[in-house]
């Protein structure tokens, strides 16, 4: 059986060597908001409705194998069994799902939070096993999204006017909406630079190559949460280049002065004061913030009357007739709206752990460059939420791993459950 188990994980490191090979699997997680848009458009070319879940069923398939390598991984010693964090999450997503059952909302974004947890683990186990192949597969994956997405917009400004009922071929299908692109474009240009840090210690031409790619997206959508959340990526790595980490410029801080911008834009309308900034950088109405702030007094209505759980995730018809959209434009309001007071309790937990990590090794590039990339979705949180895309928690793991970033070679995994038995 050792001898068996042994072989299984030589071929197993084999598998997570090949970065083209699963990057295809990242591809297709990362899009799982996507499925049932594609089973829609699928039946609406065959002229019929949408019958047997059959996109949901193959991201299902996707995720198992998944999640059965990685349990066995950890049981024969491959996986470290420090997982504070991956604890804190399930955590937080048993509280939202309990919350949704309470209240008996939707289950639609839970395909999302499976696909995410499957990235999870292909981080988790990329790092610590073959961390070049992981961060590839992660630059390859997401680098031919955003290419798609440039590409479809140059070949087709306008969209296809044959298929406007559906909108699936306008140009912001590829990534599903016009303001999502940059969850795509901000996550793999820092991929792309923790790759080439650990694997080169400079950028190569692949490198510059993404920058360009990520620009390119970023002046044809011109979103103002992209342009903040690339701006202030560029900021960070231009003050500490050559620099320690300081130890006041941090994740937890970030969440703090995000919440600190809210208080300040809901209460006190802090928003006035950098009006050209927000209008003519930004494309934001600063008097109303593109009416964020009416939306902001629904949600917060609604945590007074619900304070510890929240109300769960609630189907969009009922969450329009709330909120007049369905969600709230605010990571931290959206998580104590669906979840309650009970859930922020691990979101921050999961927070304090990724600023742990990230000052321990704060002399340390990629370990640098993994924390401003999780800094900036803090930050952008101050205007959009994120919790529902399967590419937001991974970005803790990925600083939560620092050390695997930081080592000269993989990290070496600790005491396992398999361990601990043939001891006894």
């Amino acid at each position: 059986m050792p001898h068996t188990a042994s072989r299984l994980n030589t071929a197993l490191d084999r598998l997570l060597r090949a970065p083209w090979l699963y990057a295809l699997a990242i591809f297709f997680l990362v899009k799982s908001h996507g499925a049932s848009q594609l089973e829609f458009y699928v039946a609406w070319l065959q002229g019929k409705e949408v019958g047997f879940p059959w996109a949901h069923a193959a991201l299902y398939a996707l995720c198992a194998p998944i999640y059965c390598v990685y349990i066995y991984r950890f049981a024969t010693g491959r996986i470290r069994r420090r997982q504070e964090m991956l604890a804190a999450l399930l955590a937080l997503f048993a509280l939202l799902g309990l919350s949704t059952l309470l209240y008996r909302g939707a289950t639609g974004y839970w395909p999302d939070w499976l696909a995410g947890l499957a990235l999870i683990m292909i981080v988790d186990m990329g790092l610590q096993c073959e961390r070049e192949s992981a961060l590839t597969a992660f630059s390859l994956a997401l680098g031919l999204w955003i290419f798609l997405n440039a590409a479809a917009y140059l070949a087709f400004p306008q969209g296809i006017d044959r298929l406007t009922h559906w909108r699936l071929f306008k140009t912001p299908w590829v990534l599903n909406s016009r303001v999502y692109y940059y969850r795509f474009v901000i996550p793999c240009l820092a991929f792309e630079l923790i790759r080439a840090q650990v694997t080169r210690g400079r950028w190569p031409v692949l490198t510059y190559s993404v920058w360009a790619l990520a620009l390119l997206n970023l002046a044809l959508e011109r979103g103002g949460t992209a342009v903040m959340g690339v701006l202030l990526l560029a900021a960070l790595m231009l003050y500490c280049r050559g620099r320690a980490l300081p130890r006041w410029l941090n994740p937890m801080v970030m969440l703090a002065f995000s919440a600190l911008a809210f208080i300040g834009i809901y209460f006190f309308g802090i928003q006035r004061h950098f009006s050209w900034v927000l209008e003519n950088v930004f494309h934001r109405e600063a008097a109303r913030f593109d009416n964020r702030t009416q939306i902001w007094e629904a949600a917060v209505d609604i945590i007074r009357r619900y304070p510890l759980t929240g109300i769960g995730w609630l189907p969009v018809a009922y969450a329009k007739s709330l909120l007049t959209e369905p969600h709230t434009h605010n990571q931290l309001l959206e998580l104590l709206l669906h979840g309650g007071l009970l859930a922020l309790v691990p979101y921050t937990f999961m927070v304090h752990l990724a600023t742990r990590e990230a000052l321990r090794f704060r002399r340390h590039e990629p370990a640098k460059l993994a924390a401003f990339l999780l800094m900036a979705f803090l930050f952008m949180g101050v205007a959009d939420i994120y919790q529902n895309d399967p590419l937001y928690y991974p970005l803790f793991f990925l600083v939560y791993r620092a050390d695997c970033l930081s080592a000269g070679t993989p990290a070496l995994p600790c005491a396992s459950l398999a361990g601990i038995w043939r001891r006894r």
